[in-house]
């Protein structure tokens, strides 16, 4: 089981370095990044990256010419932070108990720590972030 959640952690670590997939050029010079995910801290940092990236690819600095977030979650946004904070805390204790834990504590803790990963699955993308930016020579 731990060799299967090894490979799945190693899986999305390398799917991760892909640089700037989000964005979107444009002949105009103005170029727009797109993007949904579980925070609206993680959505800016995101798609500053990927600009950032994209602009240094031709030695140019990034511009960003406007950001706009907003929610667009299923339920409402202090409903969905509660719940996704509860299922953080249980995956933590849930992931310590697997690690830690002999016999078939860790086989409980196994199976709530992916019960709490899917149930934060379901959660979704509910932040949506669109940036439009700029790069100009530094």
């Amino acid at each position: 089981m731990k060799k299967i959640i090894s490979i799945a952690l190693l899986a999305s670590l390398l799917g991760a370095c892909a640089h700037h997939d989000d964005v979107v050029p444009d002949a105009s010079g103005t170029h727009y990044i797109v993007l949904k995910t579980t925070s609206k801290d993680q959505a800016t940092r995101e798609a500053l990256k990927q600009a950032k990236h994209f602009c240094k690819e031709d030695n140019k600095k990034m511009y960003v010419v406007d950001q706009q977030q907003s929610y667009k979650g299923e339920k409402d946004e202090a409903s969905y932070l509660e719940t996704k904070q509860s299922l953080e805390v249980i995956n933590d204790i849930s992931t310590a108990l697997w690690i830690f834990g002999d016999g078939h504590v860790d086989d409980a803790g196994a199976l709530v720590a992916i019960g709490t990963a899917i149930g934060e699955a379901s959660l979704g993308k509910p932040y949506l972030t669109n940036m439009t930016f700029k790069c100009a020579a530094s």
